[in-house]
């Protein structure tokens, strides 16, 4: 879970932004390492689209609105235009591969989080998608800028990664635990139903705001998937893992399984139970009905206290670059 960051030294008052702006240049790639239950709810609603991430039919009868699944409102497509030119840029970060650049606009003030990608069939794909696609527990996209050969994605800036939570010396509560990961089962069932499987979920994929709304970042993933029943193993394993960080801040060993602390979590928790399902499922919508992440389960409270004494206690790692290191911007 290393984060290598890059920080401008200019100055960010409303006065100085309004004497323009300038978007930092590409940079060299940096990579980073670090039973069966029954449903009571009714199934997600569906978006339909065809191999290029366009909608099959405008008409198709799974696109609904609803609570929590509807037509995303409010996205604002850009063409051959930098977003350099309404906001300043503050400072980036790299992590897991993604590069996630903070800036400002020059109107309001107001901080947003962009990510860049280069233009093509893929960046197409995640466009088309996330037009439609509006889930509060699946981090939005908020402003598409396509300029030169590159896309730009504007969404809002969280306050803390699932990475940095792990670093912060107090663990979570059972409850506080249900309510953090079924955010994000909820986020990610919705995704799921929607064709987008998230085999690149990562702690530092995964956002949370003071108000205890987790939000997952699922540009990367963004691909149509051939099989509308395609396997999800992978995504079911990748969650088992994030919930082993969470609940005892290392990864296990190889050959290791469950939780190596029985004193901190004891067999008979609902927590530790539900792990046991994960590591041994294969198939994620068999887990989403356990009575763990049920929401009266949830402690949002809970999680929203452990925010905050991640955010009072912790910092994220970073490489901070003086104004005269920074590469020539363009």
């Amino acid at each position: 879970m290393n984060e290598t960051r890059r920080v401008s030294r200019v100055p960010h008052t409303l006065l100085d932004q309004q004497n323009g702006s300038k978007e930092p240049a590409d940079e060299t790639e940096i990579s980073s390492t670090d039973g069966k239950y029954s449903k009571s709810k009714a199934p997600a609603k569906k978006a339909s689209f065809n191999h290029t991430g366009s909608l099959a039919s405008t008409k198709h009868k799974g696109v609904l609105k609803g609570k929590t699944a509807k037509l995303a409102k409010g996205i604002v497509r850009r063409s051959n235009e930098s977003p350099w030119e309404a906001y300043t840029f503050v400072d980036e970060a790299i992590m897991d591969g993604d590069t996630v650049m903070k800036a400002r606009k020059i109107v309001s003030g107001q901080i947003f989080g962009f990510r860049r990608f280069p233009l093509g069939e893929k960046f197409d794909v995640i466009e088309q998608q996330f037009q439609l696609l509006d889930h509060h527990n699946v981090l939005p996209a908020q402003e598409i800028f396509r300029h030169g050969a590159k896309g730009f994605i504007r969404s809002p800036v969280m306050d803390v990664s699932f990475a940095r939570i792990v670093t912060c010396p107090q663990y979570p509560s059972s409850k506080a635990l249900a309510s953090m990961i079924g955010q994000t089962m909820d986020g990610l069932g919705y995704l799921v139903s929607n064709g987008i499987i998230c085999n690149s979920l990562s702690c530092s994929r995964l956002l949370a705001n003071r108000d205890g709304c987790v939000k997952i970042v699922a540009f990367a993933d963004a691909e149509m998937q051939k099989d509308i029943c395609a396997p999800t193993t992978r995504l079911v394993k990748r969650l088992a893992a994030i919930m082993i960080l969470l609940m005892q801040k290392f990864q296990n060993r190889p050959g290791e399984s469950g939780i190596q602390d029985s004193g901190q979590w004891p067999p008979q928790d609902e927590a530790c139970k539900f792990l046991h399902e994960l590591e041994h499922s294969q198939e994620f919508h068999r887990l989403t009905a356990h009575p763990f992440i049920h929401p009266k389960r949830r402690d949002g409270d809970g999680f929203k206290d452990l925010i905050e004494k991640t955010l009072d206690t912790t910092l994220e790692p970073d490489v901070r670059m003086t104004q005269d290191e920074r590469p020539d911007v363009v």
